[in-house]
């Protein structure tokens, strides 16, 4: 699947991130990956679902997803010509030390939020869909509903230089006060 992949992000000379996919590199359970693609077909980076969806709501949902899945353990940044990306998978984007609203996300940090969600019936669960795109001001430019869809937005540098200089929280931070250790960090560089 991800020669498919790769295969058409070189055909069509574009970024191309592949969602995730079931990836086995080891005995025992495999990990939930996702892989981002350059223009030449080269994988940019690759990222392992940290948080593992397990719940039991009584009466409805019962799974827990860290019985048949490995967790990462990385926090992954891509690091490409059209700037840097933070990858995540599904359930990831529950947990504030990635992520607490998408839309927040992207204004708080004045960053453009691609956000995949898995859609459809699954073995043990119906997962939610909604994907979507979104501005650095939180403005949604494409979302997916509950069945399979690409979406497609133009990410502008230009709206994304406007909003940075309109509101530069990112200037006003306070790195001496809060630190992101780098022992848990993978930075993929083009």
């Amino acid at each position: 699947v991800s020669r498919r992949f790769s295969s058409l992000a070189k055909r069509y000379g574009v970024y191309l991130h592949c969602g995730s996919m079931t990836v086995r590199r080891h005995p025992g359970r495999p990990s939930n990956t996702s892989f981002l693609f350059g223009p030449d077909g080269e994988t940019i980076a690759e990222y392992s679902k940290i948080h593992m969806f397990d719940v039991n709501i009584p009466g409805s949902v019962s799974y827990e997803e860290s019985h048949e899945i490995c967790p990462g353990n990385e926090i992954v940044l891509a690091d490409t010509a059209l700037g840097l990306f933070g990858m995540s998978i599904c359930y990831d984007i529950r947990f504030p030390e990635q992520y607490r609203l998408l839309r927040t996300r992207a204004i708080e940090n004045g960053c453009y939020v691609l956000a995949a969600n898995q859609c459809g019936q699954k073995a043990r669960f119906e997962a939610y869909g909604h994907s979507m795109i979104i501005a650095p001001d939180g403005e949604i430019l494409a979302e997916a509903d509950d069945t399979p869809q690409v979406l497609i937005a133009e990410l502008d540098p230009e709206v994304l230089e406007r909003t940075r200089n309109e509101i530069p929280s990112l200037e006003n931070r306070r790195d001496d006060l809060y630190r992101v250790s780098s022992g848990n960090v993978r930075i993929y560089e083009e």
